[in-house]
């Protein structure tokens, strides 16, 4: 990003920017805070992290996990950027990249299926704020959330013309998945199982359209000034 080399696709990274040592005491250690670490642009990771130019959806919130959510955790600054050279000015073209992006994203069932996914992960995170010890309830609540997983894994195998299942592809007592069953169709036989794309794929083909996206969009601008 401050080289203008490429684009950050994804999510914001941890947040960690700072430096700690150990020091022994005569019962234990301590943990000093001695430097932070800077981008060249003066920027800190610290708290922030690196923020992606194009976000994708995930299931980390980095409010509640990254270095932001500690309590005692030093806060953003800048400093004095260091003398560097930009290499490139992708900037010009981001918006136009991030229009696509989005574009196929609401076209695409693995995306809208994460980012569903990630709106529920934090609608958990905010109602459960305790786990109950009553064991009928806490089976309650749990049934309700496989029920929820399950309505949104069928939403997307509908999109993608794939048979709906009928139970969470983990939820099986005997430790095996729908497919492993004999009574369904072999892999081949059910047709468009050969088009369907795992979900954990869904970022990385993405990122792919996004890197033709960029490099189509430089070679047109390094066309436009000869």
């Amino acid at each position: 990003q401050d080289y203008g080399r490429g684009i950050v696709v994804g999510a914001s990274t941890f947040g960690k920017g700072t430096v700690q040592t150990l020091n022994e005491l005569s019962h234990g250690q301590i943990k000093l805070t001695r430097a932070k670490f800077y981008r060249i642009s003066g920027d800190s990771t610290q708290n922030r992290g690196v923020e992606p130019d194009i976000t994708f959806p995930s299931l980390i919130d980095p409010e509640r996990i990254g270095e932001s959510s500690l309590d005692n955790a030093l806060a953003w600054d800048t400093v004095q950027n260091a003398q560097y050279r930009r290499y490139g000015e992708p900037e010009r073209v981001l918006p136009t990249l991030i229009t696509r992006h989005e574009e196929r994203a609401k076209e695409n069932p693995n995306f809208r299926y994460l980012e569903r996914q990630s709106t529920l992960a934090r609608q958990l995170r905010e109602q459960h704020t305790s786990v109950s010890l009553n064991r009928e309830q806490r089976q309650r609540e749990l049934e309700a959330q496989e029920a929820e997983q399950l309505s949104l894994e069928n939403q997307r195998r509908r999109a993608l013309g794939l048979p709906e299942l009928e139970e969470r592809m983990d939820a099986r007592s005997d430790g095996t998945t729908p497919t492993e069953d004999p009574e369904v169709e072999s892999e081949g036989e059910t047709e468009g199982n050969e088009e369907e794309v795992p979900v954990d794929r869904a970022h990385v083909l993405e990122a792919a359209e996004v890197l033709l996206d960029y490099v189509h969009l430089q070679n047109q601008q390094r066309m436009a000034k000869r």
